[in-house]
This record gives C-alpha cells, structure tokens and sequence, in this order.
C-alpha cells in the first residue's frame, strides 16, 4: 500500500487545490492521508509532525517566507518595483529580457523557494506585455531554474558529478545542448502571443542613462544587500533578508516622513501566512515519502522488470524526483542503482540524461517549492501552470533522449 497511499495523497493535493482550497492545507491533508495510506503507523505520524515543526529546515524556511514576502510589500509600498521596470524599460525598450534576468539573478542565491523573490519582478515586468498569470508563472520558475544546468556551481550538479566521479565539466558539456532547446521552446510558448505587445517606446531624444541606472540601483538595493551580503560574505541568508529589510523600512519613512503605520501593515498586510503553512505542508509531505521508503520500492521493482536503460532512466528519475520534490535528493537515492550500470568508460552522457530527468521531475513537482510558491503568488491552479511548462521541458526530454541515444 506504500505506493499507492503516497500517489493518492498528491492527487488529493491537486484536487483540493483545483477546488479552491487553501495550498497549504490542502498539502498537510494529503500528507497525512498519504501517510496513513501508505502504512504509516497512527501513533508515528504525529512524531513526523512533530519532529517536522522543530526541524531547523523548516524554521529556517518559515522565517524565509516571512521575510521575503514583508520585502515584497515594502518594496511595493516604496513603488520600488514600478521605478526599476520603468527605468529597465528606458534603457532595454523591452521587457522581455528583465523576466529572463529576474528570475536567473536571484537564482545565484541557491535558496529553497527563491523564486518568490524574483516573482514580483516578473509581475511588472509582465505587465508591460500583458502577460498573462500563467505564462508569467511558467517564467518565473523555468528561468530561475534552466541555468542550472550549466552552472558549476549549483549543489545538485556538485553532488551528481561527485557520486559519479565525473567532472562537473564534462557533465556541462552534456547540458548545453538540452539547455539551449529548453531557452528556445520556452520562449515560443510564453512570449509568442505578446510579440505583437509593444512593452515601451524607447526615448530616441534624450535617455539619462545615468539617471536611469541610479534610480534602478536605489529601487534594487535591498535585494542587492541580500546577493553582496549572501554570495560575498556568506552571511546567513535569514539575516541577509533581514537586513535588507530594514534598510526598505528606512527608506520608506525617510520618503514618507515617518509614517510608522507601515510597520503595523508590514505584519498585519504584508507578510503572506499562507506561505509559511505551504512551508510546513510541504515538509511534512517530504518527511512522510521519505519514512514510508515509497523512492526505494519504486527504484526496486522497476530495476526487477529488467527495461532497458533508455526507459529506466527517465522513468526513475522523474518519478522519484517528482515524488521527492528534490533533485539532489532523487540523485543521492539513484546513484547507488544507476553507478554499476552504467558504462565506466563513458559515464558522461548517461549521467547528464539522468540528471535531466531529475531535474524535469523536480521542476513539476506538486511539492517544489519554487513551483507552489510561485503558484501561491500568482494565485494561479496546478494545471494552469503545467500548461506552459509541459512543452519546454518535454523538448528537453526528448533532446535529452536524442542526445543519449546519439553519444552513449
């Protein structure tokens, strides 16, 4: 019953969902009826509870959600987010690159649920080419995300490069080809109905670069504190936002004349509650998948059938990946399956088809933060969003499988 009772606690998410209720609600219920099903002793589950509410991760990202979400409403009250579009706008004429930059910007933070950071940027950056909610969904967490791929420096590509005694290069070189279908798929799907959307009018007579690029830096600058004090003093990224919202406080009662009411607003308007319970639904679901051992007997009984690798590497990685909600998780459960199957001498090109399909699964989960964080602030459905998003990453797939079925 282990199967079964994790496959029916995600879709008891994504119906409760589509009914309108509330995200985080609807993922603590169907953890706890994924547990319960999946054979998940009664007197056990409230110890995952328990022991998930005083998890450091949890507080740690309860605290995030918190911070992040107050930043957004300060930000929004300093109309810090409509001077730097517009000011974007002035100099690029377009908006379409700042929805590409937003998001990968703020994914060299490495954060679980980063992408609510960059979310509101990609709203008004949307709006200058009235995308709709769904595209500027898709956006916001396929382009915080494709980078990745390519990107030395991300933990799941360290950690697969790692297990596999491959060089984070070589897997790189794998990647690119993926990537760039991915970029360009993507691109068609979200912006195809905007190209006829002029975003602005470039000023041809006189543009005060100058001016334009210090008002975009004022209006930056808290999140600017969060990249310099995060990524070059390895500050804890708590604090990082912390900081970065005091500095927002100040300036909005230096521009308001102390108007202190923002403060009770801040915690009564501007943090989203809902994120936080999302938070905890989410980390009790992972926690019940782990304990009910679902990734194990799904990699076990598909290794048994004796499928070719072609299959099994897919199959098993985008279910696992999905399940867990985690790339680097999915990798550090399959390494021990995939590592004496695959070529010793050629390991490379099966590692990066098998670290796409993790990536893919990751990306769709129903419990990746990105994803439902996004889709909370948007205030967008599941299915919606896997509307625009099943198409960039089935081309990735399929390249992947080309590439695969060309190089190994």
């Amino acid at each position: 019953m282990n199967i079964a009772g994790i496959i029916i606690g995600f879709m008891l998410i994504l119906i409760l969902n589509y009914r309108d209720v509330n995200l985080g609600l609807s993922i603590i219920l169907g953890a706890i009826i994924g547990g319960l099903l999946s054979g998940i002793d009664l007197l056990r589950l409230p110890q995952i509870l328990f022991f998930t509410l005083r998890e450091y991760t949890t507080i740690r990202l309860a605290l995030m959600m918190i911070l992040i979400s107050g930043l957004g409403y300060i930000l929004e009250q300093n109309d810090d987010l409509n001077i730097m579009v517009n000011s974007f706008l002035k100099i690029f004429s377009s908006s379409k690159p700042l929805i590409v930059l937003f998001p990968s910007l703020i994914a060299t933070l490495s954060v679980p649920g980063g992408a609510i950071l960059s979310a509101p940027m990609v709203d008004k950056s949307g709006d200058a080419i009235e995308l709709s909610y769904a595209n500027k969904t898709a956006s916001n967490l396929f382009y915080r995300h494709i980078f990745f791929l390519v990107y030395p420096l991300y933990p799941s590509l360290i950690v697969a490069a790692d297990l596999f005694d491959v060089h984070e290069l070589s897997l790189i070189k794998y990647n690119i080809f993926i990537t760039l279908v991915g970029l360009v798929v993507a691109y068609f799907i979200f912006f195809y109905d905007n190209d006829s959307k002029v975003s602005a009018e470039k000023n041809e007579v006189n543009i005060e670069y100058f001016q334009e690029i210090k008002q975009i830096l004022l209006s930056l600058s808290p999140i600017i504190i969060v990249l310099v004090l995060s990524l070059i003093f390895n500050v804890e990224f708590v604090i990082s936002l912390f900081i970065a919202t005091i500095w927002g406080f100040f300036r909005y009662l230096y521009k308001q004349r102390r108007d202190y009411k923002i403060i009770y607003n801040y915690f009564t308007n501007g943090i989203n509650y809902n994120l936080v319970a999302v938070i905890i639904g989410v980390m009790i679901f992972k926690n019940i998948v782990e304990v009910s051992g679902f990734s194990s007997i799904i990699a076990n009984m598909l290794n048994q059938i004796g499928l070719p690798l072609i299959m099994i590497i897919p199959v098993l990685g985008l279910v696992v990946s999905f399940f867990l909600g985690s790339n680097i998780a999915a990798l550090g459960i399959l390494a021990p399956i995939f590592i004496p199957l695959f070529p010793a001498g050629n390991l490379a090109p099966y590692l990066s088809f098998l670290f796409i399909s993790t990536y893919i699964g990751y990306n769709l989960s129903p419990i990746h933060l990105c994803l439902v964080l996004t889709k909370e602030y948007f205030d967008i459905g599941y299915f919606e969003t896997y509307s625009k998003l099943v198409m960039p990453f089935a081309a990735m797939l399929f390249a992947a499988i080309f590439q695969f079925i060309y190089l190994s």
